[in-house]
């Protein structure tokens, strides 16, 4: 996992950029909490380890991230690895969408 500090940074093009894309806006966003992320994409064995299935369709690669998931499969993914660790699961989803329960992702 690599700790991701709460801070602010600029991000998108500026307006005169070379082959700027008109959603590219520059603009400043900010981390407020800090938190921590794996440094790969999780790969096709860790979620057969966790999950107990591979759903990829790039199938024998172990070492390949595992592909073809819904958000919510990945949340689940998630709740489960953290179960394993001995910690509490972050993510809920209601009708609205998905919940990141902010007093138990703290890093």
């Amino acid at each position: 996992m690599v700790a991701v500090a709460a801070d602010s940074f600029p991000i998108g093009s500026p307006a005169d950029e070379l082959g700027r894309e008109i959603d590219e806006i520059h603009h400043g966003v900010g981390i407020t909490q800090a938190f921590s992320i794996a440094a790969t994409e999780v790969t096709q064995v860790q979620w057969a380890t966790v999950m107990g299935d591979d759903p990829s369709w790039f199938a024998d690669c172990d070492s390949c991230p595992v592909e073809r998931l819904s958000w919510l499969e990945a949340t689940e993914f998630c709740n489960a690895a953290s179960l394993l660790d001995g910690l509490s699961p972050t993510y809920s989803a209601d009708s609205t969408g998905t919940i990141i329960d902010r007093a138990t992702s703290r890093s």
